[in-house]
C-alpha cells in the first residue's frame, strides 16, 4: 500500500503553505482523531519499509558455481565418474569445492544492505491526536499525523514543519553533509529543490540535535525518501566486474575449443577404426588436459592475496573481484565532504582591526597576515585576540581532552581559539540562543568590575547592531557598507562567514534580552570552511597521471563545490559545474554530454548520483563511486566498484559497497588502484603461464590420436602435471613483487580482451616447443628400445621442466627475466624445489610408479630433459627482445 495521501508523490510540500498542507490531509494542529487515524493505517499501511527476505548460504554457494568454466569442470567430473576414473574425479571436484569455499567466505556477508536501511526506522514517536500528545510505535504513524520533536529524537516519517524553535536536524545520513540544518516553517517559493535545501521539511531517519519542532506527516513507509532509496537499491543492478567479464569470455572460448577438439578427436578415432568406448575415454582425457582446471582457484588465490595487501593499506575488500576491478578503474566519482575534505569546519580567515589574517594549513596551527608570511604574535594583535575570544565564549561547544564536542561551526571557533592560545575564562550568566528570526546568538559573562556581552551571527544582522568598531586600542565609527562588502567577498571564497561583536555593561546584570543587543562594538569577521585534505590534491594528481578521471559529486552549494574543486585541480580541462537542477532537465545525449564536460556536480540528490553512475557505466567506463550515507547505497551498488567510508560511513553504505576505506581517505583509493593493477598484472601472468601448457598437453593427445601413434603421456600423467604445477609453480606467482610504474600507465581499455595479441604469440611459441620437445624425446627413447614407462617418464619430466623454465619467462611479460630478482619472491625458488621434489617421487617411488606408470631414469636423462626444456626460455626471451625493439610488446 501507499504511504502517502493520493497524489502526494507529485506534490512539492516545501512549496505549499502550512495551512494548505493541513487542508490537503484533512487535519489540524490538534492532530487526527483516533478513528480517522485507524482508517488511514488500514488504507496506507504500516510506517515501515518493505522488507526483502535475506539471502541464505545456498545463494552465495551457487553464485560461486555459476561460472562457465565451473560448468565445464562439472561436466568433466560427471564423465570421469561414469568412466570410473576416480582420481580424475577427485582432483576436478576438489578444485570446484575449493573455489566455491574461498568465494563464499568473502561474499557471504554481502546481502544485508537492504536490512541495514531498516535500522534507520524509529521504534516510537510522539504524536498529537485530538489535542492529546501520545507516544506511539512509529509503525502506527499515518499521513496527516502531527509529530512532536525535541533534541535527541529521530524523525519517524517525512514531515512538513508547522512549528520550529531553534530546530537543528542532522541530515548527514541522508544528504552526506555534516553540518546540522536549521529548520524553518516558511513556504519555499521554488519549483524544485534538492532535499538538502528543503529546510521546512523533515525526513525519516534523520536526527534532531537541538531545539523543538512539530510537523505534519506527508509520507510514511515505502514512500518516504529514505525508503525510496531502499527500493532503488533493491532494483539497482550491480555492474559486472571487468575481470569477471573477461574470465567468463575466456571460459566460453576454452569450453568451445575443448568441445570442438573432443568431438574432432572422437570422430578421427572412429574413422581410424578405434573402438567407440576407447575413443570416448581418449576424448575425455583430451578435454581434461585442455581445461585449465586450476585457473579459477589460482585467480582466487591472487585476489585473496590482494585483499590482504589492501587491508594493510587501509582498504577492506568485501568482494574478491573488486580487488582487480579497482585497478581497471577509468572514473572515480567521489563525495566531497569527508573524502576530499576534512569533514571538519575550520577557521581559515579572520578580518579584524581592518586587517586580514589567514590560518596556516594543513593543521591551522598558527595565524598569519595575508600580506606577509610568518606567524602573528597575539600580544601585538588585540583585535585578533578579542575576535577569537568572542567566538570561543559565545559558544556552546566544549573541548575535552583535546577533542571538541558540539555543533561543527561552533567547534571550529573554539578549536581556532584554543590552537592560537586564546583560552578566555569568563563565567557565563545568561544567553540568547540562536534563532532564525534574530540571526544571532548572544551570551552574558562576568568580567573584572563589569559584565560583557558577546554576540556572533549573520554579518548583516550583527553589523546593523554595531555603532563602533575596534582598531587596536581605539574605537572608531563603524563602516557598515565596507564590512558587509568584506563579508560578501569572503562568502564568494566559499567561506561560511560569522560576525562577532561585544558590549560592556555595568556589573550585576543577570539576564539578557534582545533589547540589550544594540550599540555593539564590532570585533571581526570569521570565515570557515571544510578544507580539502592535504593529501587529496596529490592523490588527484596521481589519478590524472594514471589516466583516471576524478568527478566530485556533492550536495553542497555551487560556489563551495567550485572553489574546492579548483583547489584540488578537478577543473583542469572541464570548467563547467553541473547542478542537480540541470540533471533534472537532462536526458539521453544531453546528460551524457554534460557528464563528459564536467568534473564537478553540486546540489545533487541520491537520484542524481545514481543517474550519473549509470550513465558512466552505460558509456563503457569502469566506475568507482565513494559514499558514506544511506543515500549513497544505490549508487554504490550500481557502480562497478562501490567504495564506502569506514569511519563516517553508515552500515547501509558499507554493506552496499565492495571496498571499505578504514581511514575515509581519498588517497587510500589511489593506493588501492595501484594494488588492483598489480593484481591484474599477476592474473595476466598466471594466464600467460597456464594456458599454453594446457594447449600443449591437449595438442600432444590430439596429434597422437589423429596420427594413430602411441601417446607420449598418459591422461593420468597429464593430470599429475596439472596438479603439481598448479600448486608448486602457479601459487608462488601470487607473491611476485609489484611492478614499477603501475600508476604511470593509462587504465586498460574496458573492452580489452584478457587474451591479448602478446599472449597469443607466446601461446603459439610455448605450446609448439612443448609439443615438439615432448614428442621428440618420447620417440627418440622409443627408437632406441626403451620401455613405454621409461620413455613416458622422460617425456613427463621434460614437460615439467618446460613449465619451470617458462615460469621464469612469465615473471615479466615485457622485461628480460634477469631483471626480476629471485630475492624479491623467495616463494618462487621454494615452489620450483617443491615441484622438482615431486618429480623425484613420481620417478623413483614405487607406489607412485605403479599408479602413474612411471619408472626410474638415469642422470643423463635428466640433463636431456633440462636441455630440451631450456629452449622455451631462450625462445621467449628472444621474443621479448625482438618485439620490444619493434615497440609492440606492450602487454596488449
Amino acid at each position: 500500500m501507499s504511504g502517502e495521501a493520493p497524489g502526494a508523490s507529485e506534490k512539492r510540500w516545501f512549496s505549499i503553505s502550512k495551512e494548505n498542507v493541513l487542508s490537503s490531509f484533512t487535519t489540524s494542529a490538534q492532530g487526527l482523531v483516533q478513528e480517522e487515524a485507524a482508517k488511514r493505517l488500514a488504507q496506507y499501511g504500516a510506517n515501515e519499509p518493505v522488507r526483502e527476505r535475506p539471502k541464505g548460504p545456498a545463494y552465495y554457494i551457487l553464485k560461486q558455481i555459476n561460472q562457465p568454466i565451473i560448468y565445464v569442470l562439472l561436466v568433466a567430473a560427471a564423465v570421469t565418474i561414469y568412466l570410473g576414473e576416480w582420481i580424475d574425479t577427485a582432483v576436478i571436484l576438489a578444485v570446484v569445492v575449493a573455489n566455491a569455499i574461498m568465494g563464499y567466505v568473502q561474499e557471504s556477508k554481502a546481502g544485508r544492505a537492504i536490512e541495514e536501511l531498516i535500522r534507520y526506522s524509529v521504534a516510537t514517536a510522539k504524536v498529537r491526536r485530538n489535542g492529546d500528545q501520545l507516544t506511539l510505535p512509529s509503525r502506527n504513524i499515518v499521513p496527516g499525523d502531527i509529530v512532536v520533536l525535541q533534541s535527541g529524537d529521530m524523525v519517524p516519517a517525512d514531515l512538513r514543519f508547522m512549528f520550529a524553535k531553534n530546530l537543528f536536524v542532522d541530515e548527514s545520513v541522508f544528504t552526506g553533509e555534516s553540518a546540522p540544518v536549521l529548520k524553518q516553517t516558511e513556504t519555499l517559493n521554488d519549483e524544485w529543490l534538492v532535499p538538502a535545501d528543503q529546510v521546512n521539511m523533515g525526513f525519516s531517519g534523520t536526527l534532531v540535535v537541538r531545539g523543538r519542532g512539530e510537523g505534519v506527516v506527508v509520507a510514511t513507509g515505502p514512500r518516504t525518501e529514505i525508503s525510496k532509496i531502499s527500493i532503488e537499491l533493491r532494483e539497482t543492478k550491480k555492474a559486472t566486474f571487468p575481470m569477471i567479464k573477461k574470465i567468463e569470455e575466456l571460459a566460453k572460448v576454452v569450453s568451445l575449443a575443448v568441445a570442438v577438439a573432443a568431438v574432432f578427436t572422437f570422430s578421427i578415432g572412429l574413422v581410424r577404426g578405434y573402438e567407440a568406448l576407447y575413443m570416448f575415454r581418449a576424448s575425455v582425457a583430451l578435454a581434461v588436459a585442455a581445461i585449465p582446471e586450476g585457473l579459477p582457484a589460482l585467480v582466487t588465490v591472487v585476489l585473496a592475496t590482494g585483499v590482504r595487501v589492501m587491508a594493510r593499506r587501509n582498504a577492506i575488500v568485501r568482494s574478491l573481484p573488486a580487488v582487480e576491478a579497482l585497478g581497471s578503474t577509468t572514473v572515480i566519482c567521489s563525495d566531497k565532504t569527508g573524502t576530499l575534505t576534512m569533514n571538519r569546519m575550520t577557521v581559515v580567515k579572520v578580518h579584524s582591526g581592518g586587517r586580514d589574517y589567514d590560518a596556516e594549513p594543513p593543521v591551522y596551527s598558527c595565524v598569519q597576515h595575508c600580506d606577509y608570511p610568518g606567524p602573528v604574535s597575539l600580544k601585538n594583535e588585540p583585535d585578533l585576540y578579542d575576535t577569537l575570544a568572542a567566538g570561543a565564549l559565545c559558544n556552546d561547544a566544549v573541548i575535552k581532552d583535546g577533542i571538541a564536542d558540539g555543533d561543527p561551526t561552533e567547534t571550529a571557533l573554539v578549536l581556532a581559539a584554543d590552537v592560537a592560545g586564546v583560552q578566555p575564562k569568563l563565567e557565563r550568566i545568561d544567553e540568547i540562543p540562536f534563532e532564525t528570526t534574530l540571526g544571532y546568538m548572544a551570551t552574558l559573562h562576568h568580567d573584572v568590575g563589569e559584565d560583557v556581552i558577546f554576540v556572533k551571527g549573520a554579518p548583516e544582522r550583527v553589523i546593523q547592531k554595531c555603532s563602533r568598531a575596534r582598531r587596536g586600542n581605539k574605537l572608531a565609527k563603524i563602516d557598515s557598507v565596507h564590512l558587509i562588502d568584506k563579508s560578501h567577498e569572503m562568502a564568494r571564497q566559499s567561506l561560511r562567514v560569522l560576525a562577532v561583536a561585544m558590549k560592556r555593561v555595568p556589573s550585576g546584570k543577570n539576564s539578557l534580552d534582545p533589547k540589550d543587543i544594540d550599540n555593539l562594538i564590532f570585533l571581526g569577521l570569521i570565515g570557515m570552511l571544510d578544507p580539502p585534505r592535504p593529501e587529496a590534491k596529490e592523490a588527484i594528481a596521481a589519478c590524472r597521471e594514471a589516466g583516471i578521471r576524478v568527478i566530485m559529486i556533492t550536495g553542497d552549494h555551487v560556489a563551495t563545490a567550485e572553489a574546492i574543486g579548483k583547489d584540488l585541480g578537478l577543473t583542469e580541462g572541464r570548467e563547467r559545474v553541473v547542478t542537480g537542477h540541470d540533471i533534472e532537465t537532462m536526458h539521453g545525449p544531453d546528460l551524457a554530454k554534460a557528464i563528459r564536460e564536467s568534473n564537478i556536480f553540486a546540489r545533487t540528490t541520491p537520484e542524481h548520483k545514481l543517474r550519473i553512475t549509470r550513465q558512466l557505466v552505460a558509456d563503457g567506463e569502469v566506475v568507482a563511486v565513494t559514499g558514506d550515507g544511506v543515500n549513497d547505497a544505490p549508487a554504490l551498488k550500481a557502480a562497478t566498484i562501490g567504495v564506502a567510508m569506514g569511519r563516517s560511513g553508515t552500515d547501509a553504505a558499507k554493506e552496499a559497497a565492495d571496498i571499505v576505506l578504514k581511514d575515509d581517505n581519498f588517497a587510500t583509493i589511489v593506493a588501492a588502484v595501484e594494488e588492483g593493477r598489480d593484481v591484474y598484472s599477476k592474473v595476466h601472468k598466471m594466464i600467460a603461464w597456464s594456458i599454453p601448457t594446457n594447449i600443449g598437453e591437449a595438442m600432444m593427445l590430439l596429434i597422437a590420436i589423429s596420427l594413430g601413434i602411441a601417446l607420449p603421456l598418459l591422461p593420468l600423467q597429464i593430470l599429475w602435471i596439472n596438479l603439481v604445477t598448479a600448486i608448486a609453480l602457479a601459487i608462488p606467482m601470487a607473491f611476485e613483487p609489484r611492478e614499477k610504474g603501475l600508476l604511470s600507465r593509462p587504465p586498460r581499455p574496458p573492452g580489452e580482451r584478457l587474451i591479448t595479441n602478446v599472449l597469443i604469440r607466446k601461446f603459439v611459441i610455448v605450446s609448439v616447443l612443448m609439443v615438439l620437445g615432448t614428442f621428440g624425446v618420447f620417440y627418440a627413447y622409443q627408437d632406441r628400445g626403451e620401455t613405454d614407462a621409461i620413455s613416458q617418464t622422460v617425456a613427463l619430466n621434460t614437460l615439467v621442466f618446460f613449465e619451470i623454465f617458462y615460469l621464469f619467462n612469465s615473471r615479466s611479460l615485457i622485461e628480460p627475466a634477469h631483471t626480476v630478482s629471485l630475492r624479491a619472491n623467495l616463494w618462487m625458488p621454494v615452489g620450483v624445489l617443491a615441484c622438482f621434489a615431486s618429480q623425484l617421487l613420481v620417478t623413483y617411488w614405487k607406489p607412485l610408479n605403479i599408479v602413474f606408470h612411471t619408472d626410474g631414469i638415469g642422470l643423463g636423462d635428466w640433463f636431456i630433459a633440462l636441455g630440451l626444456a631450456s629452449s622455451v626460455f631462450i625462445a621467449i626471451e628472444l621474443e621479448k627482445v625482438v618485439f620490444r625493439r619493434r615497440g609492440s610488446n606492450n602487454g596488449r
